[in-house]
């Protein structure tokens, strides 16, 4: 997402979530047990969840599957991703200190649960906002300067 690079292939729903879940783990029981789709894609194995294989997801009944491919098949190619890519790297390569700070950013605001979820109030005064505001506050001046000088 922020650096817009494709994490997950077009393939199919399915490829993605296992994807994620070698990435990232499982869900916690709690997240599953509430989510509204966990039984596509997990099985209930002892106390607990695991991720299906390809063949039971397939034998699923759900029609979302046939809906899925359609999907995927009418999203952009990695190619047309490129030109976005290089100028994002670019400037990133450029500002290595703001790439790190939004990706923090990013990973904070994206937690599941609610309460380790970063606040408003907190990303108000993270290091990355603080950047883009000294940032903004940086031109503002800088205009003023330029009109002074006219």
């Amino acid at each position: 997402m922020v650096t817009r690079v494709q994490m997950f292939s077009n393939e199919s729903e399915f490829k993605n979530m296992e994807t994620m879940v070698k990435l990232l783990g499982l869900p916690n029981s709690c997240d599953l047990d509430k989510g509204l789709r966990t039984r596509e894609f997990f099985k209930r194995v002892g106390g607990g969840w695991a991720l299906k294989t390809l063949e039971e997801f397939e034998d699923f009944p759900n029609f979302r599957s046939a809906l899925t491919h359609l999907y995927f098949e009418r999203c952009p190619s990695e190619t047309e991703l490129v030109p976005h890519d290089a100028i994002f790297l670019q400037y990133y390569m450029k500002n290595p200190k703001e790439l790190t700070e939004c990706l923090d950013l990013a990973e904070s605001m994206l937690y599941l649960e609610e309460s380790d979820r970063i606040t408003a109030a907190e990303i108000m005064e993270h290091d990355f906002i603080m950047i883009l505001m000294s940032k903004e506050k940086a031109r503002k001046t800088f205009a003023v300067i330029q009109q002074k000088d006219r």
